[in-house]
């Protein structure tokens, strides 16, 4: 029998960040216009996110995820929603 396909998710998303929100050890939680909300796993001060921003979120390794910043800075995130 054949392999049931999986539903194919893109390699990255671009999408505008709505609302900013912080942990309380410094990570941020970004949610994007489209409703997905993206939490930082690792405080780093370099990842500058503004509401109104795009951002793309891209496939990295083992399953992982990274955000890349306007400013091309790329910090790995986790989806929450």
């Amino acid at each position: 029998e054949p392999e049931e396909p999986r539903e194919q998710l893109p390699e990255s998303i671009s999408g505008t960040v709505a609302r900013i929100a912080r942990q309380p050890a410094g990570e941020f939680v970004v949610t994007l216009e489209n409703g997905q909300v993206w939490t930082q796993l690792q405080v780093d001060p370099r990842a500058r996110v503004a509401v109104g921003d795009t951002v793309v979120i891209k496939k990295a390794a083992l399953g992982s995820h990274l955000l890349v910043t306007a400013s091309r800075y790329a910090t790995r995130v986790r989806r929450v929603k």
